[in-house]
């Protein structure tokens, strides 16, 4: 029986929340890592970096890195899990009707 996990019309839709967890997230991550690199004045390295972004366990010395990071990075990590975790699975969950002509005047 074939699986469906990802539908593609009207959109690209997330069906199922585990395959977006295994198999999207680390490669996101991955992108997000190249990205804040630049930007994390070298308060983690790029391991460390893609075990936060995935939300892996971090170890001691990991933590106390990040304990005294600037405000900045602090708020730059904090976004991009958020963006990874939170707001990417539920943006990519949900079928978006309004330029398919689905929605009635009473539902704007």
């Amino acid at each position: 029986m074939r699986e469906h996990k990802l539908q593609s019309t009207p959109h690209l839709i997330v069906l199922a929340a585990d395959f977006y967890v295994q198999e999207m997230l680390p490669h996101l991550a991955d992108w997000a890592a190249i990205f804040l690199a630049e930007h994390l004045e070298g308060v983690l390295g790029d391991t460390d970096l893609r075990k936060f972004l995935r939300g892996q366990k971090l170890e001691a010395r990991t933590k106390q890195s990040l304990r005294g990071a600037p405000g900045f990075v602090l708020k730059l990590l904090n976004l991009a899990l958020t963006w990874l975790h939170s707001l990417l699975p539920y943006v990519l969950s949900k079928v978006h009707r309004v330029a398919y002509g689905l929605l009635t005047g009473a539902d704007l």
